[in-house]
């Protein structure tokens, strides 16, 4: 038995992959099928139409992360009255929304996504239904998405061979669950660190420089840096 994850991050180490795809990358769950599925698939869309930059819908069409409420048209975000007219004790500055209730409420630059409810006159979400689709298979707009293929633990797929659950705290807790395969978890070398957090010698040998190459041995194992 080993430990996958112990719960804890490092802060040091904290949007170390923000500008790479990395970034966006979620490998709690592995899943493999015998015929290719395509990414709008794994997020819960159904149609080629979800899959095309150039329609509304496409999965891309997402508001950038700058994008707050004030970015939907017929919404502004102003400075609230003076704190100080009528009333006797200081307050803190603030914002408010100004909100055209008659108008559209759609992204500004033609994205569409998230698909939320129009903001009421004193600027809350109101009750009312989203403007546009849902993303993905979502079945509320403020509900997480438990459908979708990405995000379905227990996804029912003809074509699914394998689904790996890792969101577990130790390897003996790893099942796959389609039933194809059984699960062993296996190593064949550890790295032991020193108090200073370097790589103790033990185990692995670091030989000469071979063409500006430095070639590092873990047990039966070889790797150039």
């Amino acid at each position: 038995m080993a430990k996958i994850h112990n719960g804890f991050f490092d802060k040091r180490f904290h949007d170390t992959f923000k500008d790479s795809g990395i970034n966006d990358t979620d490998i709690a769950t592995t899943k493999f099928y015998n015929r290719p599925k395509y990414l709008y698939e794994h997020l819960g869309f159904e149609g080629v139409a979800y899959d095309k930059p150039d329609e509304p819908r496409y999965w891309q069409n997402i508001i950038p992360k700058n994008y707050d409420l004030s970015n939907r048209q017929g919404v502004t975000l102003v400075d609230g009255r003076d704190p100080m007219i009528g009333s006797k004790t200081p307050r803190e500055p603030y914002q408010e929304y100004v909100v055209d209730v008659e108008a559209s409420q759609t992204w500004i630059g033609d994205y569409y996504y998230p698909s939320l409810p129009k903001l009421n006159k004193y600027g809350v979400i109101g009750n009312g239904e989203p403007i546009g689709e849902l993303y993905g298979a979502k079945e509320t707009w403020d509900g997480d998405d438990v459908v979708a293929p990405i995000t379905n633990k227990n996804e029912d797929d003809g074509h699914l061979i394998m689904n790996v659950d890792f969101n577990q705290t130790d390897t003996d807790g790893l099942e796959e669950t389609v039933g194809n395969f059984n699960i062993q978890y296996n190593t064949d070398y550890s790295l032991m660190f020193d108090d200073n957090f370097r790589i103790e010698k033990k185990g692995f040998e670091i030989r000469s420089e071979q063409g500006g190459l430095t070639s590092i041995r873990f047990g039966c194992h070889e790797f150039f840096a």
